[in-house]
C-alpha cells in the first residue's frame, strides 16, 4: 500500500468513530429525555378534528392520527401527480375532447407557422382545452397535457 491509501483509511476511520459517538450522544440524549416526558394533552384541537367520528371522548388521538383522519374526509378530486382530475366510472363531466385539425398556414412569418383547430387560430404555446401546442409541422400539430401527446393530422 502507498502513502495515499494509507491517508485515506485513516481518515475514513477516524471520520467513522467521529459520527458513532454522534450517534450514542444523539441516542441517549433522545431515551433520557423521552423517559422523563409524560405526555401533555394538545390545546389547540381543531374544530374538524373533535368533530371526526374517530376522535371521540374517552380515546385521546395523536396529532398526526387526527390528521389522518381528516385527509380520509377529503375528496380527492385531482390526481397528484399529473393534475387530471379524477375521473369517475359514469361521469358526465369526463367527456372526450375531440380536436379537429381544419388546417396549417406556413407563411404567416419566418419560422412562426399557425394552425387551424376546432375554427381557432393557434401557434406553439397556445392552450386549447387543456392542452398546449407543442409542435406545428407541414402536415400534423402536436398537442400535450403535461401527460400524454396527442397528434392531429391533416387529412388530404
Amino acid at each position: 500500500m502507498n502513502k495515499k491509501d494509507k491517508i485515506q483509511i485513516a481518515v475514513t476511520g477516524v471520520l467513522a468513530v467521529i459520527l458513532a459517538v454522534i450517534l450514542a450522544l444523539g441516542m441517549g440524549k433522545n431515551g433520557r429525555n423521552n423517559k422523563k416526558r409524560k405526555p401533555a394533552a394538545r390545546a389547540g384541537t381543531t374544530a374538524a378534528a373533535a368533530k371526526s367520528p374517530a376522535a371521540s371522548p374517552a380515546v385521546k388521538l395523536s396529532p398526526f392520527r387526527q390528521l389522518q383522519a381528516e385527509a380520509q374526509s377529503m375528496p380527492l378530486v385531482r390526481d397528484p401527480f399529473t393534475l387530471k382530475p379524477i375521473e369517475k366510472e359514469g361521469d358526465d363531466a369526463a367527456q372526450e375532447v375531440k380536436f379537429y385539425l381544419i388546417g396549417i398556414a406556413w407563411d404567416s412569418g419566418p419560422g412562426q407557422p399557425k394552425a387551424i383547430i376546432n375554427n381557432k387560430i393557434v401557434q406553439v404555446g397556445s392552450q386549447l382545452g387543456g392542452f398546449t401546442v407543442i409542435e406545428i409541422l407541414e402536415d400534423k400539430v402536436i398537442l400535450s397535457d403535461g401527460v400524454e401527446k396527442l397528434e392531429l393530422s391533416l387529412e388530404l
